[in-house]
């Protein structure tokens, strides 16, 4: 990988061999084009000058010299470490995806040597979403690597599908849920009301119950227990129905 503090940025190639004969360094310096094109379009969204985004890059942690830059989005630049680009994605504040994957901007790309796709597909694959079946594809070792990332997904959905119940449940008893548009549920309704109000519960008790499994999951895998919001953290240190007192 190159620094990002690296000033010897002149008017010719910096390009650096290929540790791998058998990877293609026209690809790889078209992949580093192609970023720089998206810095430069970004960078120009932005309304920025080159030595205001390196100056961002700077608050965003370690700087980036313009000469750097400009040498990226000119293409006199066919290079570029993962360091610089999550510098320069923050300092844009745009996902680091979409500087690799010009999704809407391009029909195809090529991920990989001799790989055509779409953006949408490649930020798929950067992400973990979508695999891209090259030559020794294995599914079973696609589906292993992902485990973490699905799991995280299902634990955040299911945060926000808990956090969206416990919503309705408040406009429930500030009678203003939208069962009754735009007044108050009838005296005659109370019955049904009482019914409502005992499902939605019964819903945040069963959302409850899935988070309880999905970390008990994640911590058997050995992985990181995603953090709570507060108030699920104290719902889930309530002792269940089956736990001892």
């Amino acid at each position: 990988m190159a620094s990002s503090t690296d000033g010897n940025e002149g008017g010719t190639s910096n390009s650096q061999p290929s540790r791998d004969g058998g990877v293609s360094e026209v690809w790889s310096a078209e992949i580093t084009r192609n970023v720089g094109n998206q810095i430069r379009h970004w960078r120009r969204r932005r309304k920025l000058t080159t030595q205001k985004l390196s100056d961002l890059t700077a608050d965003a942690g370690q700087r980036i010299p313009p000469s750097v830059l400009t040498n990226l989005e000119h293409r006199r630049r066919d290079y570029i470490s993962v360091a610089e680009l999550l510098l320069v994605a923050a300092a844009l504040n745009v996902p680091p995806v979409l500087l690799v994957a010009p999704i809407g901007q391009t029909e195809q790309m090529e991920p990989l040597p001799s790989r055509d796709a779409s953006p949408w597909r490649t930020r798929g694959w950067l992400m973990g979403a979508l695999p891209l079946r090259t030559t020794g594809f294995d599914l079973a070792q696609w589906n292993d690597a992902t485990t973490a990332i699905k799991l995280y997904d299902a634990h955040r959905l299911l945060i926000r599908t808990y956090q969206e119940t416990v919503r309705r449940l408040k406009e429930l008893d500030d009678d203003r849920m939208d069962v009754f548009p735009g007044r108050h549920w009838p005296e005659e309704s109370l019955a049904q009301r009482t019914a409502f109000r005992r499902a939605v519960l019964s819903q945040l008790a069963t959302y409850l119950e899935h988070l309880r499994r999905q970390r008990k999951q994640i911590s058997e895998m050995g992985l990181v227990l995603p953090e709570l919001p507060p108030e699920i953290e104290t719902e889930l240190s309530r002792p269940t129905v089956d736990d001892p007192l």
